[in-house]
Parts: C-alpha cells; structure tokens; sequence
C-alpha cells in the first residue's frame, strides 16, 4: 500500500504546474457539481475538503476568470432553472426547488435567480411552460409532408 501511495506522489511530482493545477480545478469543479444541493457548500467548505487555503481556491477560479463563490450560485442557478422548465416538476413549489438547489431561504433564491435571468423563478417557470405548450401545439397541426397519406393505413 505504502509503495502505491509512494508512486502517486511521485507521478504528481512529476506534473507540470498547470498540469496540477488544471487537475486540481477538475476535482473541485466535480466536487462542487456533485454537491451544489448543499447549502453548507461555500468556497471556505470546498477548500477545506480538497485541503487547500481559502486563497489557493480563489487563485485556482480567478485564472478561469470568476469567483468560487459565483461559479458556486451559477451552478445552484443552472439546475434551479432546469427544474423550474421541467414539465415533470411543474407543480413542485418553487420553494421547494429552492431548497433543492441549496437555497435556505426562498427571497434570496428569487433575488439571484432574478438577477441572472431578468425575471422572477415563477415568470421563467410560467414562460417555459408556455413555449413547451405552443411547440407541442404547432407539432400537432403541422399539416402532413407532401405525398404521404395523413392517416397510416
């Protein structure tokens, strides 16, 4: 076990700087997917398990040119208008989609989600459900391609 562990180390020693680095962003990025639904994940939270400063992780995010922080609400933001655009959670509360994401409060969910989307989670819901409905619509009354019997025999 001691002899694995040993060639681990010296495989990473091997790396380039921006080869670590890169790699290192890659887990907390993952990591952070994995776990945007918790509302203890914070930057501090996320440096603390991949055992680096608070410092390091902003360096790490800032040469992808955004915050820890941010990429932390826009992927809590992404998955609550994914959900919010669902047909199968339409009648999930928004508060409850919220919380989902990681949100513990639902006034400042909608605060962010209105911010980055220009509307509130309710309109976006609503907007989305009206496209959804007027496409299955239009493939409703589609008339038949040309030369092809409307009704199969």
């Amino acid at each position: 076990m001691r002899s694995l562990a040993a060639r681990e180390l010296d495989a990473e020693a091997s790396l380039s700087t921006e080869t670590r680095r890169r790699s290192t962003f890659l887990l907390i990025r993952s990591y952070i997917h994995r776990n945007y639904h918790d509302p203890a994940l914070t930057p501090r939270n996320v440096a603390a398990a991949h055992f680096i400063s608070p410092r390091q992780l902003h360096r790490l995010f800032e040469a992808e040119g955004i915050t820890a922080a941010a990429y932390i609400r826009g992927r809590r933001l992404a998955e609550a208008s994914r959900r919010l655009a669902d047909p199968a959670q339409y009648t999930t509360s928004i508060q409850t989609i919220a919380q989902r994401c990681g949100y513990t409060s639902a006034a400042h969910f909608s605060r962010s989600f209105s911010a980055a989307y220009g509307m509130a989670p309710r309109e976006y819901r609503e907007l989305e459900h009206r496209q959804q409905l007027d496409t299955e619509l239009r493939s409703l009354t589609l008339p038949p391609a040309a030369g092809r019997d409307p009704i199969p025999a």
